[in-house]
């Protein structure tokens, strides 16, 4: 039986101006903050097309196929379509569909973005007000979600 661990992010400010840094530390390095990057740090950072990628990945691992009949017969146009997470229509029995269709993300909501910025946070055992922030989701959502991904 595997045990999760919680991970605490401790953010410490940056050394004020004057106050010694690091022995090895460059004098006119430049860098950035842990706490500067939190800030600046949510969805619009993923890239959308990697996100999407991830998310077909794992609710579609054996590729595409119709929830209703099966069928597996689909264009070039429909495959590309679906990775974007649009609707396609099944050649063989009629019906519409789309790559959230028959799974956890069916009916969330959520775009590709905030569901892996969400899925992530609750792996990481971020807070739920932090994951909010960074998803830019109410934290309720955040909750019902942790419920979900267990």
């Amino acid at each position: 039986m595997e045990s999760c661990q919680q991970i605490e992010i401790v953010i410490k400010s940056p050394p004020k101006q004057g106050q010694a840094t690091a022995p090895n530390q460059a004098r006119n390095r430049r860098g950035f903050s842990a706490a500067v990057v939190l800030e600046r740090f949510g969805v619009e950072v993923l890239g959308l097309d990697r996100c999407r990628e991830l998310l077909i990945g794992l609710l579609h691992p054996r590729g595409m196929v119709c929830g209703e009949c099966g069928h597996r017969d689909f264009s070039g146009i429909q495959e590309a379509t679906f990775r974007r997470f649009g609707r396609v229509q099944c050649g063989g029995c009629g019906r519409f569909f789309t790559a959230r269709s028959g799974t956890i993300l069916e009916g969330s909501g959520l775009n590709e973005r905030q569901t892996v910025m969400l899925a992530a946070g609750v792996g990481l055992w971020l807070s739920s007000p932090v994951i909010a922030g960074l998803a830019q989701v109410h934290p309720e959502t955040v909750r019902r979600w942790r419920a979900k991904l267990g």
